[in-house]
């Protein structure tokens, strides 16, 4: 599947934008196609990661969505922001 047509099939556009995001141009790339193949900037939230977060050395990743970028990503992520663990 090509991305056009994947971000076609999105609904809403999840952006995890660390420090280096905007300069990339895959990520901006991203987003333009995004709102190219109908999605509304209304629908795009963005939300920052720390500048020395490491996914690679997370052996909690649900903690690690709550703690990184809070209730509305973990809510994004199918679960419910109130439930506690």
């Amino acid at each position: 599947m090509n991305l056009p047509v994947y971000l076609a099939g999105c609904r809403e556009l999840l952006v995890l934008a660390g420090p280096t995001y905007h300069s990339r141009l895959w990520c901006v790339m991203e987003m333009l196609v995004f709102l190219r193949m109908g999605g509304e900037t209304s629908r795009i939230t963005v939300l920052p990661v720390p500048d020395r977060f490491d996914a690679r050395s997370s052996t909690d990743f649900d903690g690690l969505v709550r703690r990184t970028v809070g209730a509305r990503a973990a809510a994004q992520l199918g679960e419910g922001a109130s439930s506690s663990r």
